[in-house]
């Protein structure tokens, strides 16, 4: 089962005791419903690493993002790839985008 909550660099439990039966190319998974009191962490700690973020010097940041944007460059295939079995659009309009 997954708990369906991504932040703090680890997956999170979720509080509610609701699942949720999912398809994941093609795989079956459980994933655990959020409530208000999950939404409420998630925010908290967004703002939280908004501050941080904030406090880092310009360079720092723009390096940081410049790694980023390199990583998805490096790996437009694979993500145009996951959109186009997502949405239905064509791989070539995903690989664009």
């Amino acid at each position: 089962m997954i708990n369906s909550l991504y932040y703090l660099n680890n997956w999170q439990k979720s509080s509610s005791k609701k699942k949720i039966n999912c398809n994941f190319f093609n795989k079956k998974i459980i994933i655990k419903e959020n409530n208000s009191s999950d939404l409420k962490k998630v925010i908290d700690s967004s703002y939280n690493s908004f501050h941080k973020w904030s406090k880092l010097p310009l360079f720092k940041r723009k390096s940081i993002i410049k790694k980023i944007a390199n990583i998805l460059i490096k790996k437009s295939p694979e993500l145009a790839k996951a959109m186009s079995l997502d949405t239905g659009k064509n791989f070539k309009d995903c690989l664009n985008e």
